[in-house]
């Protein structure tokens, strides 16, 4: 006896490019210099809500709250030498994170 239940599918599948090469992406955000000697500044495209300070243990060392600017100067004169995490809230909620070193 022949079992004629199976059946055979196929479908092809073509998969493209995003056509990203073509988008120019420009940076949301800037800051400079890094390393940080005595001011750190930063420049955004988005209005800026909060920024935190944190070292690498993840203790928060400073905060600046309702701010509600495109620019800031950080005083980082007072920190030791190390690397830090700036945490930046932005009015729509976002959170963006940075690196910075201090020397």
């Amino acid at each position: 006896m022949k079992n004629s239940c199976a059946e055979t599918f196929s479908k092809t599948i073509t998969i493209g490019s995003l056509g990203t090469a073509d988008m120019k992406v420009q940076p949301e955000l800037t800051f400079y210099p890094n390393p940080v000697k005595d001011f750190c500044h930063i420049k955004s495209k988005e209005k800026i809500k909060d920024i935190m300070v944190y070292d690498m243990a993840q203790r928060k060392l400073s905060d600046w709250k309702s701010l509600h600017t495109y620019d800031i100067q950080l005083d980082f004169s007072t920190y030791s030498k190390g690397v830090y995490m700036i945490s930046i809230l932005y009015e729509n909620d976002r959170r963006e994170s940075i690196k910075i070193m201090v020397k």
